[in-house]
């Protein structure tokens, strides 16, 4: 029996690979992304690998769909058209090599989702979805992406009607004076008149359609176990042993960086290099062997910002990658306090430093942007900024010349700061 694997993500790659090894039987693997084939490619010799190349008037419009029609009810229609091109691409497929399992790893309403959707309905097929997201407060992630809306006459009149037909998926009232929406008016009128199932768009899993879903964590299907439109029985785990073998480092410290400004935490999104830069001079004091992991969900521009910042410092960095393999180079690792990079070092039993901005609202605001946010974070000059850089240093040198068997992990913050202070 042949199963088919479709990886339309390029992030959470080493994620996908855990899973598709616990995968038996005959296994075909379709990718979307160049870089995605060619890791795969090398992974899996023996197993069947495609990428997937769109016909040029269908990728015309996948193109202009991502990247222009965000906001606009025609992102409805050239979903529909991609889906139907892509299903009948899956059909060939299924067919040739006899498909009868279906795995994918998104959820969200997109052409594909949309495609293997139509084909569980046409063919008898298990649709099974590889799930990641370690976190359970994952709504409110989601609602820092989202359209604000300010509660007003029409805003209340809009959504009132939307509770009263009892189609409340599509938004949520905060605070009682914000409206959040994952789309815009107009598009919720389309999504209203016409049926189209776009899902329960504040979850992670927008679509129950699913027969079974893989995590690779006994913490993440708990989360998924509390979602009642989901099935307990239905959520598994698969999850290969990761030991750390690594007598001699490459790195002392490796820093990831993390998406600030995509996340909507800072208005400018610049700020975040004062923090890379106290990081990597303070640590620059104890050691040299640093290496800077620039998170692949920053923007371009940001990106080469960061790669510059490195190469001034002389220090080496990465962008994305394996985490799992390139965590066995450094002896310790310095992350953002929220990333779920926390979590993997905890269960590797790896050493970590927890960082954040003295400027970051935490908890999720009312507003997209937070006003309170300050917009040239001069923190980093004045008094607080020299005892944030004096309790790095103390804490990464203690740190990295004590018993590494000993792996308590420190929280870099303001909180530890007023106490050692």
């Amino acid at each position: 029996m042949s199963k088919l694997i479709i990886l339309t993500r390029d992030k959470f790659l080493s994620d996908s690979t855990q899973i598709i090894d616990n995968i038996t039987d005959k296994k075909i693997i379709i990718c979307t992304y160049r870089s995605q084939y060619e890791y795969v490619k090398k992974k899996y010799k023996k197993s069947n690998i495609l990428f997937l190349k769109l016909f040029f008037f269908i990728n015309i419009i996948n193109i202009i769909n991502n990247k222009f029609l965000k906001k606009s009810v025609l992102k409805f229609i050239f979903n529909s058209i991609i889906s139907k091109y892509l299903e009948l691409k899956f059909i060939k497929i299924i067919n040739n090599f006899k498909i009868l399992s279906v795995y994918i790893d998104d959820s969200f309403y997109n052409p594909y989702t949309i495609s293997i959707k139509n084909l569980k309905l046409h063919n008898k097929i298990s649709l099974n979805l590889l799930y990641f997201y370690e976190h359970n407060d994952e709504k409110y992630t989601i609602i820092r992406n989202s359209y604000v809306y300010k509660k007003n006459i029409f805003n209340n009149f809009f959504f009132k009607i939307l509770i009263n037909l009892k189609n409340n998926n599509n938004f949520i009232l905060s605070n009682n004076k914000f409206y959040f929406s994952r789309f815009t008016h107009l598009q919720i009128l389309t999504i209203l008149l016409f049926k189209i199932e776009v899902g329960k768009s504040f979850e992670r899993i927008n679509h129950s359609f699913f027969d079974n879903i893989y995590c690779t964590d006994f913490n993440i299907k708990e989360n998924l176990q509390r979602k009642k439109y989901l099935k307990k029985s239905n959520i598994f785990v698969f999850k290969n042993k990761i030991k750390i073998k690594c007598t001699r480092y490459k790195f002392d410290f490796l820093i990831t960086t993390h998406p600030f400004y995509n996340h909507k935490q800072i208005v400018n999104k610049y700020d975040d290099l004062n923090i890379y830069n106290i990081l990597i001079k303070t640590l620059k004091k104890i050691t040299n062997k640093i290496v800077l992991y620039i998170h692949p969900n920053h923007l371009n521009e940001e990106k080469l910002e960061i790669v510059k910042l490195a190469k001034q410092n002389n220090i080496k960095y990465k962008i994305g990658g394996n985490f799992h393999e390139d965590v066995n180079d450094s002896k310790i690792v310095v992350t953002h306090f929220k990333s779920t990079i926390v979590e993997i070092c905890n269960k590797l039993n790896i050493p970590n430093l927890k960082y954040t901005l003295m400027f970051e609202k935490i908890n999720i605001t009312t507003h997209r942007y937070n006003s309170k946010f300050i917009k040239n974070p001069s923190n980093f000059s004045t008094k607080a900024g020299v005892n944030q850089n004096k309790v790095l240093f103390t804490i990464a040198k203690k740190k990295l010349f004590s018993n590494h068997k000993n792996r308590l992990a420190y929280t870099f913050n303001k909180k530890l700061i007023n106490n050692l202070i």
